[in-house]
């Protein structure tokens, strides 16, 4: 009986860190995979661009993206994040919960985070006019959500502190969802 594959060669990476290749079998048979990365991405700047791959501990040169949870922790001080610079799906999103402050500025796009966003009490996130925040997980505010754009809630919205809908702003919730 065949004892499992063997991964032969890597053919490319993709931006959300999925590689593809061949691996072989002991009977010599040739097989594609994919292999999806697992972990977590933190943000591992001062301050800064979302888009700047060299600011998150991946390694890998890609940025958070649909299959990573992402970790913006200010344990080492201050952080203000600005961007992405384009529209942006991710997986999930933690803002806050070190000892310093951490402001994310979502000033050029939209972003969709598809499982959780929590904003600890150190957190604020900032939503400029004409961009949209749309949540369709779980959305947890204890910090600070400002917003003279959109927020969109799809799933659940656990508003513990401060969410100021600013001039120009609006906050829709989707039929049968929870705020």
């Amino acid at each position: 009986s065949e004892k499992g594959l063997v991964l032969g060669q890597g053919f490319g990476i993709n931006s959300l860190g999925q590689i593809v290749g061949e691996a072989y079998v002991e009977s010599g048979l040739t097989h594609g995979f994919l292999a999806t990365p697992t972990g977590t991405l933190n943000w591992s700047a001062s301050s800064g661009a979302w888009d700047n791959p060299d600011n998150w501990d991946s390694g890998l040169g890609f940025t958070p993206n649909k299959l990573l949870p992402a970790v913006i922790d200010p344990s080492k001080g201050d952080i203000v994040v600005d961007g992405p610079a384009s529209d942006a799906v991710i997986h999930s999103l933690k803002l806050g919960g070190g000892d310093g402050t951490v402001v994310l500025n979502l000033n050029a796009v939209n972003l969709d985070v598809i499982n959780k966003l929590n904003l600890y009490s150190n957190a604020e996130l900032n939503i400029f006019t004409g961009k949209t925040l749309t949540n369709t997980g779980v959305l947890t505010n204890q910090g600070v959500i400002n917003s003279s754009g959109s927020v969109s809630n799809q799933g659940t919205l656990d508003n513990q502190n401060t969410l100021n809908n600013l001039a120009g702003g609006s906050l829709s919730n989707a039929a049968g969802k929870t705020v």
